[in-house]
């Protein structure tokens, strides 16, 4: 299975990275506007879609594609801000990659995901959660309110889904292979501006009301 994997990741050097930017693109598209539509309709053709769209893709070449996009996201774009600021394609590459992510570790059962065959590699959980969660974190506190871009909400939900899923699995894995603690932290940066917000918030209900004048009759 690494092989296959690091065959994919080997022929992703040596194709134009623009791309496969366009059909990340493409797929990322394609799957929030399935998303969107079975929002809509509550279910219906728009969710069908997203999931067979979904499922073929996070099994082709047994999984090694999942991981191919993850290589490709780290290797050809810039993490070292990361957030809404970061490039729209990166966006899309993620969001499609934990769309797909998501969807694998909903339909394969644990002991398969933890098996010899599995299409995860425990080399690489620990570094995909520093990175999905800082970014997830990151985007939850800068750039997911009210009126946020249609990929960044889409990327934040199944980056949850993705890091969810991962975190119930990490808690059956051997004594030093599941990922640190940690790892599963926000950024410093975004850490200390919660407290900071929440300290603030404390203040404001814990202050006492403002002195009421009287009227003079």
């Amino acid at each position: 299975m690494g092989g296959r994997a690091d065959a994919l990741a080997a022929a992703l050097q040596e194709i134009s990275p623009a791309a496969v930017d366009a059909a990340c693109c493409i797929f990322s598209t394609l799957l929030l506007k399935a998303r969107t539509t079975a929002r809509a309709a509550r279910g219906g053709w728009g969710l069908q879609f997203f999931h067979a769209l979904a499922n073929a893709l996070s099994f082709a070449e047994g999984g090694d594609v999942v991981r191919a996009l993850w290589r490709f996201a780290l290797d050809f774009h810039d993490w070292r801000k990361p957030g809404p600021g970061m490039p729209l394609a990166c966006h899309h590459a993620v969001h499609l990659h934990a769309t797909l992510l998501a969807q694998l570790l909903s339909v394969t059962s644990q002991d398969e995901l933890l098996g010899a065959e599995s299409p995860l590699r425990r080399t690489e959980l620990s570094d995909y959660v520093v990175h999905a969660t800082r970014l997830a974190a990151t985007v939850a506190w800068e750039g997911a309110g009210a009126g946020a871009d249609v990929v960044l909400e889409a990327l934040l939900d199944q980056l949850g889904r993705a890091l969810c899923q991962l975190h119930t699995l990490s808690g059956r894995l051997p004594p030093g292979a599941a990922p640190p603690a940690e790892a599963w932290l926000a950024p410093p940066a975004v850490l200390r501006e919660f407290k900071r917000a929440t300290a603030s918030a404390e203040q404001f209900a814990t202050a006492p009301p403002p002195a009421q004048g009287h009227a003079c009759g």
